[in-house]
């Protein structure tokens, strides 16, 4: 079984169950995390716990010592001045403000959760690749990334369309 967390902004750490499982510092990108081992028969809890991106960004300015030029942070606006710290954050650029939009520094989930389960094989990813077009015999080839959860046969047969 795994969480699929499809949009975290920014920094977030998951605990399931008082253990942590994922702690995520990108907006863009999905995190996966495989929580069987946590999992409890009857009822879980989780806990999702969210960082302020500017007190990170500030923590990680102190950390490397210097102060970095950002021209689309509008750290004025926001009572920083001259702590400019959205190039510290993997983020939205405009969340920090811009010519053209206000500073609104969000935070929180932004996309779905998932919990999947499976037997056996996962697909993980499916790509069709055109190698020839022709309408009479068109040619495509498939690249499936599959995933084993546990031992098993498999049987693969391709055929053309």
């Amino acid at each position: 079984m795994e969480f699929y967390f499809h949009g975290l902004d920014t920094y977030v750490f998951v605990f399931l169950n008082g253990q942590m499982v994922l702690k995520a510092n990108n907006m863009f990108r999905e995190w996966s995390v495989n929580v069987k081992r946590h999992l409890e028969i009857g009822s879980n809890e989780l806990q999702i716990c969210i960082r302020s991106p500017v007190k990170q960004g500030l923590s990680e300015q102190k950390y490397f010592g210097m102060r970095l030029p950002a021209g689309n942070d509008q750290s004025e606006n926001g009572g920083l001045w001259p702590n400019r710290v959205s190039v510290f954050t993997r983020k939205a650029g405009f969340h920090y403000g811009w010519d053209w939009g206000p500073r609104f520094i969000t935070t929180g989930i932004w996309r779905s959760v998932e919990l999947k389960a499976w037997n056996g094989f996962e697909i993980k990813d499916v790509f069709i690749a055109q190698r020839k077009v022709d309408s009479a015999n068109p040619e495509l080839k498939a690249i499936i990334n599959l995933t084993r959860k546990r031992k098993q046969n498999v049987k693969v047969v391709v055929q053309n369309v």
